[in-house]
């Protein structure tokens, strides 16, 4: 069985921050590259994916080849076994950053690795200002966000269950990153 690190939790709740931080912290964890049907952009986050064509994922899919995936705006992305299975045979251990859906799926539907599904929150002021910060002026978006948060903490309470753990970004980044670390130690604990 392959033990996996998940982050999840809303948008701005700081969980690409986090993992980099883990990265940095704990050479234990590699962030695991998604692949995706979307064309590059050029941006610093290119180095995360893996791009191929939409029939190649087609066929990834079909072939078992990912953990779980999901099409946003007409794009597929998801997380390949390929990228699991060379992370763990290096010996270290994969670390996924996904949303609600990736979580279940993952939980549900791979019963080749035991995740340590770790939820993240933040009191909604704060993510208010941190979405504020990223969307400026564009109000609808920031409007839109917000309620897509508000939604998935519902859900999240609905599935609450399938997590190890829930832990607060207390904004510091190091204090938090360092809680995740101890989640984990406990998780591997109770899986070796």
């Amino acid at each position: 069985m392959k033990n996996i690190l998940i982050l999840a939790g809303p948008s701005a709740v700081g969980k690409t921050t986090l993992a980099h931080t883990l990265l940095k912290r704990d050479g234990r964890f590699e962030l695991v590259r998604s692949v995706t049907s979307r064309s590059p952009r050029g941006d610093s986050f290119d180095e995360e994916y893996i791009y191929i064509k939409k029939e190649e994922f087609d066929n990834l899919i079909d072939a078992g080849g990912v953990l779980e995936y999901t099409e946003y705006a007409g794009n597929f992305y998801g997380t390949p076994r390929s990228e699991i299975d060379r992370i763990c045979s290096e010996g270290k251990v994969p670390l996924l950053i996904l949303d609600l859906n990736g979580v279940m799926s993952v939980v549900s539907g791979a019963a080749d690795v035991s995740p340590c599904a770790v939820y993240i929150y933040a009191p909604e002021e704060v993510l208010y200002m941190r979405l504020k910060e990223r969307y400026g002026a564009d109000t609808e978006r920031l409007e839109s966000r917000l309620l897509q948060n508000r939604a998935d903490h519902q859900r999240f309470l609905s599935v609450r269950d399938n997590f190890f753990a829930t832990t607060e970004n207390t904004g510091n980044v190091e204090e938090s990153a360092s809680e995740i670390q101890k989640i984990f130690n406990r998780f591997q604990c109770l899986h070796s």
